[in-house]
């Protein structure tokens, strides 16, 4: 049986609904490494964290190493729409990635979090919250006015920390399927 994955949706547009202290997130140091804007030549790295982030979680397919940097790959070329560079961040240790956030520009989920991936001895630090952050104020300054995602339903802590950045559920996969076949969805 298949994973049940959910949309999610986050409007972006009110300083009201950032957590406290939001607007000064860029001026800050991050809780860890430093942070910068995805840059194209990280893919390599990007695999590698992702493969770290998802191995043995509910979201790990038995992909190999090599077949999850082919999807970064993908992902990159704008395989899930565009790249929306600007608002796209890595966390850096030394020259380690600890931490992605990856925004693109899908069809009807526009802007669409493609991924955010911390490395596990890091999660639970404030990183992924940090990315994530930057990410929605760079595209507030950018004009947009929401955020979308879709998680894996038994991915408890991605839920929660998105239902913590003021993400609401809209549609588990099976929902949004329906909601397609009928016509209720944007093309």
């Amino acid at each position: 049986m298949g994973k049940t994955r959910i949309r999610m949706v986050r409007d972006i547009c009110s300083v009201a609904q950032l957590p406290p202290h939001s607007e000064s997130i860029a001026a800050k140091p991050p809780p860890i490494g430093v942070v910068r804007l995805l840059k194209r030549t990280d893919d390599r790295k990007l695999g590698q964290l992702i493969y770290q982030a998802i191995l043995g979680t509910v979201d790990d397919k038995g992909e190999s190493p090599e077949e999850v940097e082919d999807e970064i790959r993908r992902t990159l070329s704008g395989c899930y729409g565009p790249i929306i560079w600007e608002a796209s961040f890595v966390a850096m240790e030394q020259e380690r990635l600890i931490g992605a956030c990856v925004i693109t520009d899908y069809k009807g989920l526009r802007p669409l979090l493609a991924f955010c991936a911390i490395r596990p001895d890091l999660q639970r630090h404030g990183v992924a919250t940090d990315l994530m952050l930057r990410s929605i104020l760079a595209l507030r300054s950018a004009g947009y006015e929401r955020l979308c995602l879709e998680v894996t339903e038994a991915n408890t802590p991605a839920v929660k920390l998105y239902k913590k950045l003021g993400f609401k559920m809209l549609l588990t996969e099976r929902e949004t399927k329906c909601a397609d076949l009928i016509g209720l969805l944007p093309k």
